[in-house]
């Protein structure tokens, strides 16, 4: 049975309801920085998830659905199933690019997905990937590179950004999490390793995301009102919804099992450090909400100060 809707979302920042599907832990590449969860990846046939995601669009609208992994595109008829929620939903990818992207292009449009890709030194060429990634952009597809700033691999991701630059793609820095020679981070990164990640032109995306994710006290927003789980979800390979990717965000029920459901209204962060740096504060909409937007789709919120 199709809940009814109790919240028109299209009145509420973003005006849109998003979902990061952590869709499965498999990968071709075996990163060092890279510790996938300790969660089992749910197989289940193509067309349920399909039924799935239409009753989704039933109860809360067209939404925006960020896919990952994991290697998304290893899910099995991982194309079929992208090809069908394109239909009623918006749609964004990371992935390694390891793929022919050329299929992605093939069934789907730039008004109806846009692509990350991240690029792993430790198994990718830097000519071979941005070759896919300005075959996307040709195509009219909204682009950019994800690079996590793992330690050993500081050093050289100034030549990488200016490579990608140059072609006029976003290059977008990713913190690390997780040990490195006794250090937690991204809290611990020494401060020529901040430095490394802050030199050159850097864009106020990145800027924000370094300062959040290695400042506690920039992070440390447990107790105030977020509109995550209200408008926003995280789904993970098991098909369990949480709130948000924080530790100990709220659950929200499962898809398969049909015991999913948003929340009515923002309640307050319950996690101790907030990943997020454009995590939905009720009273910074103004901010975030200009971020949160969707391909083919204007930004309705207008760009406010912090």
């Amino acid at each position: 049975m199709v809940e009814e809707k109790s919240v028109s979302r299209a009145s509420i920042a973003p005006y849109c309801v998003f979902f990061s599907w952590y869709l499965n832990n498999e990968c071709n590449y075996q990163c060092s920085y890279c510790k996938p969860q300790d969660i089992k990846t749910v197989f289940i046939k193509t067309e349920k998830w399909i039924d799935i995601w239409s009753e989704i669009y039933q109860r809360y609208g067209s939404c925006h659905i960020h896919i990952s992994g994991g290697e998304p595109f290893l899910y099995p008829n991982f194309m079929k199933l992208i090809t069908a929620l394109s239909k009623q939903h918006t749609l964004e990818f990371s992935t390694n690019l390891s793929v022919d992207i050329r299929q992605l292009i093939e069934n789907t449009g730039p008004d109806r997905a846009r692509l990350g890709g991240s690029f792993h030194p430790e198994f990718a060429d830097i000519n071979y990937f941005l070759n896919d990634i300005l075959l996307l952009k040709a195509a009219g597809y909204e682009v950019w590179v994800n690079y996590v700033a793992y330690p050993p691999y500081l050093k050289d991701m100034a030549e990488y950004k200016k490579r990608v630059e140059e072609k006029g793609v976003h290059f977008s820095i990713l913190p690390f999490s997780g040990e490195f020679e006794g250090r937690k981070y991204p809290q611990n990164y020494t401060e020529e390793e901040k430095r490394l990640m802050m030199s050159g032109e850097i864009s106020e995306v990145n800027k924000d995301t370094i300062d959040w994710r290695t400042s506690e006290g920039k992070s440390a927003i447990k107790g105030r009102l977020c509109r995550m789980g209200q408008m926003y979800a995280r789904i993970y390979p098991d098909a369990e919804v949480r709130r948000c990717c924080g530790n100990g965000a709220l659950r929200l029920g499962n898809l398969i099992d049909k015991t999913f459901k948003l929340l009515d209204e923002p309640l307050p962060c319950e996690c101790d450090i907030c990943p997020c740096w454009k995590c939905m504060l009720a009273d910074k909409q103004g901010y975030w909400s200009m971020y949160w937007t969707t391909p083919g789709r204007l930004n309705l919120a207008g760009k406010e100060q912090k």
